[in-house]
């Protein structure tokens, strides 16, 4: 009996004894630390709704809906341009156009940015020599940058492209370099006495030290990512939300920019929280936090 209830988690033991049903169920969801995620899904969705029913109460009645638009006006906006039959084509078209730049751009980035981290990380002095040029173009704001790559590229994919790939490469080589520089090397010296090779230290120490840091880096890299496709189609495409954004701005089209603000958020929110689950399972050998949940950030 005792051996039955040490190998059971608290919250069982503790079970009052007269639940059963839905009582039983919602009981489990407030105390079991497994279905924390559903505690936080829950209140994420009450929050939301709450927001959004105050902001349908607040439009029109204290502020303009002109100037705030309403969830009601975004959701009826929505169906319109998503079955919209103009000639530029409708709001998917758009959409798979600016996630498209921003997949080859985000990916092509992701994997120079990494596999440079790694490489310099190794080389000290040639880090230290080329260091102050990429900071250099690093602190460029990536704007001005635009149309050079309008002149090398063309106005077609390539520059919108180019500009997601300066952004993301930039976030992950420093993610990535910081993150092997942080690894102690009195784990890198014991496997070393112990015999490791230099190829397996690298993929069984230096690796999973530095897994934390280069999952940060992708998923800041995302939404940075995004404003390069954004930013490229702003200047110049005839495609694109980036094109949206300046056609619905010149137009004063206050529900149309909330909308493709709305979309570019809930697709951060999804690419986020499938870099949480891959983080999650890469990493367990993780200490849990306090909460018993490995310590990552909240997605």
């Amino acid at each position: 009996m005792t051996q039955d209830i040490q190998s059971r988690p608290p919250e069982e033991v503790l079970i009052p004894p007269e639940l059963s049903g839905l009582p039983l169920l919602v009981w489990r969801v407030r105390k079991s630390e497994e279905l924390r995620w559903v505690r936080i899904a829950v209140l994420r969705i009450i929050f939301g709704v709450f927001v959004l029913a105050a902001w349908q109460g607040i439009s029109g009645n204290l502020i303009d809906a002109r100037m705030i638009s309403s969830p009601s006006q975004i959701f009826t906006a929505f169906i319109e341009l998503a079955g919209s039959k103009n000639p530029d084509g409708n709001l998917w078209t758009h959409f798979a156009y600016t996630m498209e730049n921003t997949f080859w751009g985000y990916i092509a980035g992701a994997l120079v940015g990494i596999t440079l981290g790694f490489i310099l990380a190794d080389a000290e002095d040639i880090a230290q020599v080329i260091e102050p040029f990429i900071m250099a173009f690093n602190g460029v704001p990536r704007i001005a940058y635009a149309p050079l790559f309008i002149a090398w590229f063309g106005i077609e994919r390539e520059p919108k492209i180019v500009l997601v790939l300066t952004i993301v490469f930039f976030l992950t080589f420093v993610s990535t370099f910081s993150g092997i520089r942080s690894v102690p090397q009195e784990l890198v010296n014991v496997a070393r006495v112990l015999g490791g090779a230099k190829f397996a230290i690298m993929r069984k120490v230096i690796l999973p030290s530095a897994s934390p840091w280069i999952f940060n880096g992708l998923k800041i890299s995302i939404p940075f990512g995004m404003v390069g496709a954004i930013v490229g189609e702003y200047i110049i495409s005839d495609r694109g939300l980036g094109y949206l954004l300046q056609r619905y701005n010149n137009e004063y089209y206050t529900t149309g920019i909330i909308l493709v603000i709305f979309i570019l958020m809930i697709f951060v929110i999804a690419v986020n929280q499938i870099l949480n689950w891959a983080e999650s399972r890469v990493l367990r050998w993780r200490p849990t936090g306090r909460t018993g949940q490995e310590t990552a950030l909240p997605g």
